[in-house]
């Protein structure tokens, strides 16, 4: 795992969040944002408060959670 800088809000500064590679997720993990996962053909931002599963297919499904 590396680390990047990432801007969330348009106000706040940079958060350094992990970066992980799409391919080295075995299936059943989980995370929770804010992170990126990284893969060869497209890039997933999880926001604070997002959470990926890396499912029996190996899709990565991503939750958002809203504010009520």
């Amino acid at each position: 795992v590396t680390y990047r800088d990432a801007y969330f809000e348009p106000d706040a500064g940079p958060t350094q969040v992990p970066v992980f590679q799409r391919r080295e997720l075995p299936f059943g993990y989980s995370l929770v944002g804010p992170a990126i996962i990284e893969q060869a053909d497209t890039t997933a931002v999880l926001y604070p408060g997002h959470t990926a599963v890396i499912d029996s297919l190996v899709n990565n499904l991503i939750t958002i959670e809203y504010g009520g």
